[in-house]
């Protein structure tokens, strides 16, 4: 079992070392993340590789992992997302104009400290690679695709039409 990973660290003493960072964050300490969560129980996998690379670019690179219960909204239920991905950040200082001069293969991480909260980090990461609409695959989900697409058709036979007297009275005003 891995060590729980610290909150902050100082990303440029360990860029200059070549650190890496393996351990886990529990996700009850995400509190944005939470929110959009059914149960904010479990932990994130987190590898992180600080460093400097050819062109003096700080960079983290690594990768994380985590099995998050979403609710699906199709049925509204609980669902399993398996989540993995991997991150290639270049550290920049200050100014967000400075993040143009970075790499085209790494994505700006803007530093304005000396340190790094890891805990929102990983947070914003996870954030990003949500699905816009969590729904369970077709044959797993409580409720089919057919049933949805049935309901509209029963709701339109009894659509009550509250001006189907006015173009009557019209016509007879009109006479």
């Amino acid at each position: 079992m891995s060590n729980p990973l610290p909150k902050t660290v100082d990303p440029y003493r360990l860029a200059g070392t070549g650190a890496e960072l393996r351990g886990r964050l529990p996700l009850a300490a995400m509190k944005r993340l939470a929110s959009r969560l059914a149960v904010a129980e479990g932990e994130v996998d987190v590898s992180l590789a600080f460093g400097i690379d050819a062109d003096h670019t700080r960079y983290i690179r690594g990768s994380y992992s985590a099995a998050l219960q979403l609710v699906c909204q199709r049925c509204m239920e609980a669902m399993v997302f398996p989540l993995r991905q991997t991150v290639r950040l270049g550290m920049v200082t200050g100014e967000a104009g400075k993040a143009d001069l970075l790499p085209g293969h790494y994505e700006p991480l803007i530093i304005e400290e000396d340190s790094l909260n890891l805990v929102e980090l990983v947070e914003d990461e996870i954030l990003l690679a949500l699905p816009i609409v969590p729904m369970h695959d077709q044959k797993a989900c409580a409720i089919s695709l057919e049933s949805l697409c049935d309901a509209p058709a029963t709701a339109a036979a009894e659509t009550h039409k509250p001006f189907a007297k006015l173009s009557g009275m019209i016509k007879a005003q009109n006479k």
